[in-house]
């Protein structure tokens, strides 16, 4: 069940983008989710919506109880994990909701059954998060075997802010030798990978890169994918978190293909709530 939680991820099924979930739990202050779907997890991606502030958690939609894990999971309980004490629950299209992380579980031992709003326990800090951390809320699509982004699922979209590129560097992936886009508007023509300034509790949906008006990338983020033992996000290719998050402050756009003359380079960013926004480039590409 562990590796189940933490490390599925194949494809995602659009047909779920109609159905929504009910928020686990009131959504607190202005900043009200400490770690984003996708953002950097100490080696790895967040692979859930994690919030800041302890509070009462309640079922998203009406399901069947799974598991109860963890020490306060009571005489049922399966064992300790990474998720703390947690509850997992079966719903409709075979997929399942993981609520982590939990100083209490208040479900009666007798339950099998949940309607949504029904409550769970209390959020706390009884797994491996660190700081200002607490309910750890995954949704995965156990028919797909995919984990998937809960705030396509989620009702509430304006929580999100537009994820930004700055500080464009192309790196040319033969000679290693990089680019300051904002500071030259010539380089020779080859494949380069695309980074930018990598943004705290900001992701995108999905980022697609066009040149000369025709898309040549598309990396979305609405899933990760379990690739050669590693999760990853989709492109042209499976990106693992290192590609993605090289260092500490760098964030990987994308891998293009740059030809020889005028290229207008076009980054697009969109939210899960389709909101875009566009970032132009000039570049004079040499042979």
């Amino acid at each position: 069940m562990k590796k189940l939680v933490i490390s599925l991820g194949i494809f995602f099924s659009i047909s779920f983008l109609g159905w929504c979930f009910e928020w686990p739990q009131l959504l607190q202050g202005q900043d009200p989710l400490y770690s984003w779907f996708g953002e950097s997890r100490g080696n790895s991606f967040c692979s859930a919506l994690i919030f800041s502030n302890k509070a009462q958690i309640t079922a998203s939609d009406k399901g069947h109880l799974l598991a109860k894990l963890g020490t306060n999971a009571g005489e049922d309980g399966w064992f300790e994990g990474t998720l703390g004490n947690a509850v997992i629950i079966g719903h409709k299209n075979e997929m399942d909701t993981v609520y982590g992380n939990l100083e209490t579980i208040t479900l009666p031992a007798t339950i099998t059954d949940l309607n949504s709003g029904d409550l769970i326990g209390r959020s706390g800090n009884s797994g491996w998060q660190k700081g200002k951390s607490s309910l750890e809320f995954q949704v995965i699509d156990t028919k797909l075997n995919a984990i998937i982004n809960p705030l396509l699922l989620l009702q509430r979209k304006d929580l999100e802010k537009y994820f930004y590129i700055s500080n464009l560097e192309a790196k040319n992936q033969n000679t290693g030798k990089s680019y300051r886009i904002a500071n030259t508007h010539r380089i020779p023509a080859g494949i380069y990978t695309l980074y930018c300034d990598r943004k705290q509790k900001r992701m995108p949906y999905s980022i697609t890169v066009s040149i000369n008006g025709v898309a040549v990338e598309t990396t979305t983020y609405d899933t990760l994918t379990l690739t050669a033992d590693h999760l990853c996000v989709n492109g042209k290719r499976p990106h693992p978190f290192s590609e993605v998050y090289p260092t500490n402050n760098r964030f990987m756009v994308a891998e293009i293909i740059l030809s020889h003359g005028k290229n207008t380079l076009s980054i697009t960013t969109t939210d899960s709530a389709k909101n875009e926004k566009t970032f132009w480039y000039q570049l004079e590409i040499s042979n």
